[in-house]
């Protein structure tokens, strides 16, 4: 059940867009593979244990999603319509640099967080940092992305440590001109 919930939480944080225009980059992508690792501080090289399948149609849009269980079985297979993908769309870009999203306040006035998200010169957002009152970090979780402008990991850091906890890796196949699929490597840490 925790993969699925960090799997949601990506998804409400990066966000869904349904512009066809920003989906040219996906129009290549044949599938996604979404993996997670929870042993990421013992293994920053392990790729993890697939979650989810994202298929795409050639109009780059997702047309089924794939859940696979503990064992590596099928747990759920669902048809996907409409102009919906479920991956970051990095046309979409809103902010570049560092920005706040959001402070809490207490009654009388005095900080209590800030959460601070920050991104790259392309407005894809690298990483989200959330703070106490006095400045200590509480969470960290930062984004990398392809050369192709995809996301390709999602990290979740200890921040007593300063090492990734968990990892969400995304892995793509694409179609090519000669029909064979041509796989994205995850970039090592």
């Amino acid at each position: 059940m925790r993969p699925v919930i960090y799997i949601i939480i990506v998804c409400l944080l990066v966000g869904c867009a349904d512009n066809k225009k920003n989906h040219n980059m996906y129009k290549q992508v044949q599938s996604c593979m979404v993996y997670t690792s929870d042993f990421a501080l013992l293994d920053p090289n392990d790729l993890g244990m697939l979650i989810q399948k994202f298929e795409f149609n050639g109009h780059g849009f997702v047309c089924e999603m794939v859940r696979y269980g503990f064992n590596g079985e099928i747990v759920g297979r669902f048809k996907i319509d409409g102009n919906e993908c479920p991956l970051p769309i990095p046309d979409m870009v809103s902010y570049k640099d560092t920005t706040v999203e959001f402070k809490e306040l207490n009654p009388n006035g005095l900080l209590i967080s800030k959460l601070v998200k920050s991104f790259n010169t392309d407005g894809m957002l690298t990483a989200i940092e959330e703070t106490d009152g006095k400045g200590v970090l509480l969470r960290k979780n930062t984004y990398t992305y392809n050369e192709r402008g995809l996301i390709s990991q999602d990290i979740y850091w200890d921040v007593d440590l300063d090492l990734p906890t968990h990892k969400i890796n995304y892995v793509y196949e694409y179609y090519s001109d000669n029909n064979k699929n041509n796989n994205d490597a995850v970039k090592k840490n």
